[in-house]
């Protein structure tokens, strides 16, 4: 049962964004359980705004000294965890990142991301080290712009980052469907497709997400287009 941390210590980079679209996707034809470790809590606020899917669970943590159990009495009745960890260095996080078998850092095409994205693959190192095991770790840029629309230093940004460390090749796109899964709640499949602009662009954009992320577990025959 695979435990998927996202983790940053920059805000902005859509690290809960892409922790819900890829539950809500998963959710679809497995059993999820999403866990907000971030002081913020907007996974839970999410997660209050309107009914989840029938296979989603999300919850809280009472903190470090529980976050290990947590996770293992999750991972005891689902096929996923995925954790939304705190954009600071703390025990918790080293805890939650020791036990996971990916660590996703969502990134934009942007110096400032570029820098936390590199210092995140850093602080992994020092864990892993820890830990005495190799913890896989992909970049994900999330919330670009199509190739076409990217400035010459998005480019230069996006290209230099996969030179180094080993990222999606599916990017969360800046579209209107991920702003509005935080105003509604719920997942893509319920938003009202005249309502909110290039909304299956935004499902493409998560179903192939979420599609790498099971073939790169090894999950065989991935289809995530229907429940």
């Amino acid at each position: 049962m695979p435990i998927i941390t996202f983790a940053s210590p920059k805000g902005g980079v859509g690290r809960t964004t892409a922790a819900i679209t890829l539950a809500t996707t998963l959710a679809r034809s497995y059993q999820v359980t999403l866990i907000d470790a971030d002081q913020e809590a907007r996974l839970l606020s999410w997660s209050q705004k309107a009914p989840l899917p029938g296979r989603l669970q999300v919850q809280g943590t009472r903190g470090g000294q529980y976050i290990q159990k947590e996770i293992a009495v999750a991972k005891s009745y689902v096929d996923f965890v995925i954790l939304d960890l705190e954009g600071i260095a703390c025990r918790l996080n080293n805890l939650a990142i020791g036990m996971s078998d990916v660590v996703i850092i969502p990134m934009g095409d942007e110096q400032q991301d570029a820098e936390a994205a590199i210092d995140t693959l850093t602080d992994l190192a020092l864990v892993s080290r820890s830990w005495c095991r190799e913890i896989p770790v992909r970049i994900l840029f999330n919330r670009t712009k199509k190739i076409s629309k990217k400035t010459e230093l998005a480019v230069s940004i996006n290209r230099q980052v996969r030179a180094r460390a080993i990222s999606f090749t599916v990017e969360l796109r800046d579209l209107p469907a991920f702003a509005w899964l935080h105003h509604m709640g719920g997942t893509l499949y319920e938003l009202d497709p005249q309502k909110v602009a290039r909304l299956p662009k935004a499902v493409a954009c998560a179903e192939a997400f979420t599609k790498e992320v099971l073939q790169m577990l090894g999950f065989a025959d991935v289809d995530t287009e229907h429940p």
